[in-house]
C-alpha cells in the first residue's frame, strides 16, 4: 500500500490577552510532516477584475487544485483618515473602505477556497515622524505604528468573524475568514523601515511588535484564528546602516531574541501560530542560497532551526508555529523568452513542492494565477502563471494540480513523491519497454502526501493516477 509520509501603551493593553495565550514549556515541540499540502495563489490584478471575471479565474484555479486565496489588504487603502476615539476597531465605522476585499473574500468563499488575509501597509496617518524622502509615505513602510496596528487588525477580525452583515447582500453576513497575516516581507525596506537605525536592527523589532499587536486582535476577536507571520523574502544585504535589506535567516534571528549561535539575547515573546518564507530562486529548486542568513527553496529548514530554537527559549509562542510558503514561482517561456522553458518549470514546480514540503511547509501559494501583460517589458514584469493571459493552462499545469517528482534514480530503488488533488485511490505507475504497469496503490485524502519505494530495474518514467487524474510524468533518466 502506499505509505503516507507524515512598546509601552501597547504593552499594557496586549499584556491581558498574551498573558492567556502563554503555554509555559520547555523543551521545542517536535512537528511531524504534513500529511497534506495544500497549494494556492496569489494574484491582486485577477483579484482587482470584475466581479464575473474573478470569478471565471477563480474557476480556474479550483481547476488546478488550488484551495487557499491570498488576498492583500491595504492598511492604507482602507484607512485613509485616522479614525476618532472608540471607532478604530469598529469594522463598520464610515471612515473605512473595505469593498474591494469584501468583493474579493466573497468570490474566494463562494469558489471553496480558504482566505489567507494579508494586511500591511500603514496609511501616512500611522507613520512615525522624520521619515525621509527616500521613503514615500504611499510606501506605507516608515516606523508603523503599532497601537494604531492593532485597532486596525481588531476591526478586520471583527468584520469577517462571520456575524457582520453584508452591506450588499440582505439578511447574510460577511463571510468568515480564519487566516490572518501580519505585514509581508519586513526584511526589506520597501515594506518595512528602516531596516537598521544608530547601527542596530530596528525593522525585526518593530515587526516583533507589529505581530504581537495584530496577533492579540484577533486572538481577542476570534480566538481560534490562525494567525501567520509575514512572509521572509530571500535575500537581503551584508550589514550596514543604510541597507536597504535584511537577510532573512538573520532577520528572524534578531526578531525572535536569538544571537548567531541561537542563543538567547532578551526576553521578548513573539506570537504566531504560523511563519512563512518567499523561497524565491535564481536558480534551479535544488540550488541552496550562498549565503547561509539567506533562504531560497531548499533552504527552508533554515528557518524552522531558528524557529525550534526560539520555542526551547521561550521566545516565540504559543506553541512551536507551523511553516507555510506564502509566494514563490517561476517565469515560463513560452511567453517570457528569458523564462524557464515549460517543460522545464514542470519538474521545478514538482520539485518546489517536494522540497518545501519536506522541510515541513504545509501549504504553498503559487504568485501568479496569470501572466503580466510585458507592460512596458518581460523584465520588469512576473510571468509567473499557471495560465497565459487569455486563460488558457500552460503545459506544465498539471505539475501544479498534481505534483511528482523521483529521487534515487541512480539505486535499485527509487523513491517516488507525490500530491494528489482528490481523495480515493491513487496508483503508481512505471513504464518500461514502452508499457505502462501499476508498482503500488493506495487510498489517499484530497491533497493527500505520499512517498513509495519502487524498483529502478529498466524504468524510464513514473506517474501517478487519481481517479480521471494523471499526475505530471516524470522521466527517468
Amino acid at each position: 500500500m502506499i505509505g503516507v509520509d507524515r512598546g509601552g501603551r501597547l504593552a499594557r493593553r496586549l499584556l491581558s490577552v498574551l498573558a492567556l495565550l502563554l503555554v509555559a514549556g520547555g523543551a521545542a515541540e517536535a512537528r511531524a510532516a504534513s500529511t497534506t499540502l495544500q497549494t494556492g495563489f496569489m494574484d491582486n490584478a485577477v483579484l482587482k477584475l470584475p466581479d464575473a471575471d474573478r470569478n471565471a479565474w477563480l474557476g480556474r484555479a479550483k481547476s488546478v487544485g488550488a484551495s487557499v486565496m491570498r488576498i492583500n489588504l491595504r492598511w492604507d487603502d482602507a484607512a485613509r483618515v485616522r479614525p476618532g476615539p472608540g471607532a478604530g476597531t469598529d469594522p463598520t465605522w464610515v471612515g473605512y473602505d473595505f469593498a474591494l476585499v469584501d468583493a474579493q473574500v466573497r468570490s474566494a468563499t463562494a469558489a471553496g477556497m480558504s482566505v489567507l488575509l494579508n494586511v500591511g501597509r500603514a496609511p501616512a496617518w500611522a507613520q512615525e515622524g522624520g521619515r525621509p524622502k527616500s521613503f514615500s509615505a504611499t510606501t506605507g513602510a516608515w516606523k508603523p505604528d503599532p497601537y494604531a496596528y492593532n485597532e486596525f487588525m481588531t476591526a478586520v477580525a471583527r468584520r469577517y468573524s462571520g456575524t457582520v452583515a453584508d452591506p450588499l447582500v440582505a439578511g447574510r453576513t460577511l463571510p468568515k475568514v480564519e487566516n490572518f497575516q501580519i505585514w509581508n516581507e519586513p526584511n526589506l525596506n520597501l515594506y518595512l523601515g528602516p531596516q537598521y537605525e544608530n547601527g542596530k536592527p530596528f525593522a525585526p523589532i518593530r515587526w516583533r511588535e507589529l505581530l504581537n499587536a495584530g496577533y492579540a486582535a484577533v486572538k481577542a476577536v476570534q480566538p481560534g484564528a490562525n494567525v501567520v507571520a509575514a512572509g521572509l523574502a530571500p535575500f537581503g544585504d551584508p550589514v550596514s546602516a543604510n541597507a536597504p535589506r535584511t537577510r532573512p535567516v538573520a532577520f528572524l534571528r534578531s526578531a525572535l531574541c536569538l544571537d548567531r549561535a541561537l542563543k538567547k539575547t532578551c526576553s521578548d515573546v513573539t506570537r504566531a501560530d504560523t511563519f512563512s518564507l518567499h523561497p524565491y530562486a535564481v536558480d534551479r529548486p535544488s540550488r541552496s542560497a550562498y549565503d547561509a542568513d539567506d533562504a531560497t527553496v531548499p533552504d527552508l529548514s533554515r528557518i524552522t532551526t531558528v524557529l525550534k530554537a526560539a520555542r526551547a527559549a521561550r521566545t516565540v509562542g504559543p506553541k512551536l508555529p507551523r511553516t507555510w510558503v506564502t509566494e514563490v514561482s517561476y517565469d515560463s517561456s513560452p511567453p517570457d523568452p528569458k523564462g524557464i522553458p515549460l517543460a522545464t518549470r514542470a519538474r521545478y514546480i514538482s520539485e518546489v513542492m517536494w522540497r518545501t514540503w519536506r522541510a515541513g511547509a504545509e501549504k504553498v501559494i503559487w504568485y501568479l494565477m496569470r501572466d503580466d501583460a510585458p507592460t512596458p517589458s518581460f523584465a520588469s514584469t512576473y510571468q509567473s502563471g499557471i495560465f497565459y493571459r487569455d486563460g488558457r493552462r500552460k503545459s506544465d499545469a498539471r505539475a501544479f494540480r498534481f505534483p511528482l517528482l523521483v529521487t534515487g534514480s541512480n539505486a535499485k530503488r527509487m523513491n517516488v513523491w507525490l500530491r494528489t488533488p482528490s481523495a480515493g485511490t491513487t496508483a503508481v505507475q512505471v513504464r518500461r519497454g514502452g508499457k505502462w504497469a501499476t508498482v503500488n496503490k493506495g487510498k489517499l485524502p484530497v491533497n493527500g502526501v505520499a512517498s513509495v519505494k519502487v524498483p529502478r530495474s529498466e524504468v524510464t518514467a513514473v506517474r501517478a493516477i487519481s481517479g480521471k487524474a494523471t499526475s505530471y510524468v516524470w522521466t527517468v533518466k
